[in-house]
């Protein structure tokens, strides 16, 4: 199921659901090493990634595209429950300087027997053409971590 909210310019809220209990998909969030097997949209790899894993701490994601170009996202952990929550900071590192603030992610994981709802809201967009381009990347980068959550391992 996929379900997007962009009645507010400044956010974006994405529901889907997997089949696949919730720790598994919030280990999908947390752990480098799945993280780069599934992370980034349609066409990308996230061949670097780099999790200090507590309130406080900060991450590095490295997306590469398909014409090798990259693009690197970085931000601070806000709230960590496992398995229910996961909030942070998402910035764009860029030498565009009004392309430099940092945005809101909050994930809520809903346990729906052995399903998970992912409950995905992105807030802080100060343009509705920025959360409409992110709208797509996350969604096409949730039909990979739906397909890494489902694999048998």
């Amino acid at each position: 199921m996929n379900d997007v909210d962009t009645s507010s310019p400044e956010a974006l809220v994405l529901r889907r659901t997997f089949k696949a209990p919730r720790s598994k998909v919030f280990e999908a969030w947390t752990k480098p090493e799945q993280l780069r097997q599934w992370f980034g949209p349609a066409g990308t790899t996230a061949p670097e990634v780099t999790l200090d894993l507590r309130e406080g701490g900060k991450f590095r994601i490295v997306i590469v595209d398909s014409d090798g170009d990259r693009n690197i996202a970085v931000g601070t952990f806000t709230k960590i429950r496992p398995p229910e929550n996961l909030a942070f900071t998402w910035c764009w590192e860029s030498n565009d300087p009004p392309d430099i603030y940092d945005t809101q992610v909050t994930i809520e994981f809903v346990e729906l027997g052995g399903d998970t709802e992912m409950v995905f809201n992105h807030a802080g967009f100060r343009k509705t053409e920025s959360r409409n381009g992110h709208e797509k990347g996350w969604s096409t980068s949730f039909d990979k971590l739906a397909a890494f959550v489902t694999a048998e391992r």
